[in-house]
């Protein structure tokens, strides 16, 4: 129950508001940008599955630099320009180590999943692809202690219910 100055506002409500933001065209770029990017993923993907299973020379790490090259760019230009407690130094200070640990994961993970594909096939390697997001969601919620709203929770229950799909046809 809400107290006197919080109206007490109900699931429907919730719903109702929630259906509501689908009007705006930032959700709707935001869903294009990510089917986009989901494609663009599944075709690396597709990519590195043909490049690794053909030959005997790989280079896991080699082939994720370029990925990593790019988000270094991006974000660490992004944060150098902000000002304040949300500058590049001030997070690096605060919480710089845990990010160092995240990396080191992310490294070793991708590594992991290069070198599958010489020893698997191309729908195993996705449907580990696929667990990928509800991992990182639980990581960064556990080492970061970001807090998700509701809808991402429902996104990544609809990410596990593609696994169980993939799962089935596999």
């Amino acid at each position: 129950m809400g107290d006197n100055n919080t109206p007490n506002i109900g699931f429907c409500d919730h719903i109702g508001n929630n259906l509501s933001e689908l009007g705006k065209w930032q959700v709707w770029l935001n869903i294009i940008l990510g089917q986009f990017l989901s494609l663009v993923l599944c075709a690396i993907n597709t990519l590195a599955h043909y490049l690794n299973s053909g030959s005997s020379e790989v280079l896991p790490t080699g082939q994720s630099l370029p990925h990593y090259m790019f988000l270094c760019a991006v974000f660490t230009s992004w944060l150098a320009f902000r000002r304040g407690d949300k500058g590049l130094i001030s997070i690096i200070r605060a919480r710089g180590w845990r990010y160092v640990l995240l990396c080191i994961i992310d490294v070793e993970a991708n590594t992991l999943m290069s070198t599958a594909h010489q020893f698997t096939t191309l729908t195993s390697i996705q449907l580990l692809g696929c667990v990928a997001i509800p991992v990182a969601l639980a990581l960064s919620c556990l080492v970061l202690g970001v807090r998700y709203r509701m809808v991402h929770i429902l996104a990544v229950s609809v990410c596990l219910i593609g696994v169980g799909c993939l799962e089935k046809t596999n």
